[in-house]
């Protein structure tokens, strides 16, 4: 398994809470780390002949792992994938292409589901594994009140409620 994280803050949090529960099966690369631990860390996982968890940054999308069959890319709305300078490279986009090409299985990770993957959920080129609601709030909770009404005095919210119900 291999997760895609838009920053390093966000992997590092993001394997403080995993390796809880695969010791010794998890790695971690950013573009923050020293040579000396990129090193131990990848010599490790070359040396690891089962299944592993790695947590890295975009650019570490090609560490070779043993059995790797799923590309999970973590907080994929996040404006962090694009990149600035040339060339402007959309990380989030190499990264499904890649898994595609490689014969992974890509799964985009958010709690707020991008324009484009809303339109491919639409087209039938992916599907979305949790149900989402389309809209943000649910019909009857919202209620217009007319700015124009005056209310006396200094009352309670539950006196002010019932004047305006009242009206």
């Amino acid at each position: 398994l291999h997760i895609i994280c838009p920053t390093r803050e966000h992997c590092e949090y993001l394997f403080e809470q995993l390796k809880k529960n695969t010791e010794g099966q998890s790695f971690l690369f950013h573009g923050g780390m020293t040579k000396k631990k990129f090193y131990e860390s990848y010599n490790s996982l070359n040396d690891l002949q089962k299944s592993s968890l790695v947590v890295s940054t975009a650019h570490f999308i090609d560490i070779p792992q043993y059995h790797t069959g799923t590309l999970i890319i973590e907080q994929e709305s996040s404006d962090y994938y694009r990149h600035i300078p040339k060339p402007f490279i959309d990380m989030r986009v190499f990264a499904e292409e890649y898994a595609r090409n490689s014969g992974y299985e890509c799964i985009l990770a958010d709690g707020i589901v991008r324009p484009e993957s809303w339109y491919k959920i639409e087209q039938g080129h992916a599907e979305c594994i949790e149900p989402f609601q389309k809209k943000v709030f649910k019909e009857g909770e919202i209620k217009l009140i007319q700015q124009s009404q005056k209310i006396s005095g200094k009352q309670s919210d539950t006196e002010r409620y019932q004047e305006l119900h009242q009206k």
